[in-house]
């Protein structure tokens, strides 16, 4: 779990020309998982071949920006609240599996689960009093890149290679 927040609470009454909370989480995770099987038969003997790869990814990220229980006098500028998630996810998984025999089989395969659970809030909170000469702005934004992508290449004997891939960018 990994929490980010920046904030203002129960300060009694602050004075200032402006006025700004900004929390940013920037976490880069990267994931790769990979599986391979090579069986070596000779001449017309049987040999089969299975590889395979599992990814399992769980994120719990909260990124908060907030002014709780105070009051706010920005005396020239602005009031700015804001809470960014940015950073991405990068999951492969792969697996190659290989059976050299003439009457060889082979399977390959992979599989990836990615949890993520990204909150991000920016507020306001029982602010009585606020004069603010300039603008007010409360944001939140997420803008994390996920991109999932999962393989298999199996060869067997006579037969052909053929390559699977599944990408999967994917936005909850």
């Amino acid at each position: 779990m990994d929490t980010v927040q920046a904030s203002i609470v129960n300060a009694g009454q602050i004075e200032a020309s402006s006025v700004s909370v900004w929390a940013e989480n920037n976490s880069n995770y990267i994931s790769a998982t990979g599986g391979a099987a090579i069986v070596k038969g000779s001449g017309t003997s049987s040999a089969t071949s299975l590889a395979g790869a599992f990814s399992l990814n769980y994120l719990d990220n909260s990124t908060y920006a907030f002014i709780v229980d105070t009051a706010i006098q920005a005396l020239t500028g602005d009031l700015q609240v804001e809470a960014q998630r940015k950073g991405m996810l990068i999951s492969i998984s792969a697996a190659v599996a290989i059976a050299t025999s003439q009457q060889g089989k082979s399977v390959a395969g992979s599989f990836s689960i990615n949890v993520l659970y990204d909150q991000t809030e920016a507020y306001l909170w029982n602010v009585h009093q606020a004069a603010v000469a300039g603008d007010v702005y409360v944001k939140a934004s997420d803008t994390t890149l996920i991109v999932a992508i999962g393989g298999g290449i199996a060869y067997g004997g006579q037969s052909r290679c053929w390559p699977g891939l599944w990408p999967e960018p994917a936005r909850l």
